[in-house]
Parts: structure tokens; sequence; C-alpha cells
């Protein structure tokens, strides 16, 4: 399962055995991600999600973050 941490602008993979491992940050470009989703087609296995760009709302960055993302399959994969 892959999980948007808002509060610490991540996403997170929770393993089946319960190990949590972050896969991008804010660092990566994220601000306050708010969904996550797995492509289709050519991008099966890829994530993508939205930023709620809160910081960039209330002027704490100063890099706009895109407003869609995307995690490439090899990041994804366990």
């Amino acid at each position: 399962m892959f999980v948007a941490v808002i509060g610490q602008s991540s996403i997170v993979r929770v393993g089946t055995d319960g190990v949590i491992t972050t896969v991008a940050t804010d660092e990566d470009g994220l601000d306050f991600p708010s969904a996550v989703e797995f492509g289709r087609g050519d991008s099966s296995g890829s994530l993508f999600g939205v930023n709620f760009a809160i910081a960039e709302l209330v002027g704490a960055v100063t890099v706009e973050g895109p407003g869609v993302f995307q995690i490439p399959a090899a990041t994804t994969s366990e």
C-alpha cells in the first residue's frame, strides 16, 4: 500500500510485513501530497499523485512544485 503523508510531504510504502519505507519527499518536488494512484498502460507500475500545495499557497516555498507528479515504477517496486 502507498500512502500520501500530507503533513510530512512524503509518499510511503507500507509493506505486507508492516515495514514503512519512504519513496519520495519534498526534495522530490512534493508539496503536501494529497492523493496517489497507480498508472495504467505504458505507465503501469508508476505511481501518480497530486500536490495539495499548502506550502506554495502560503509562500513558504520559493520554487513551484508540479500539481501532478509521477514516481517511476522502479521506485515503487519491492
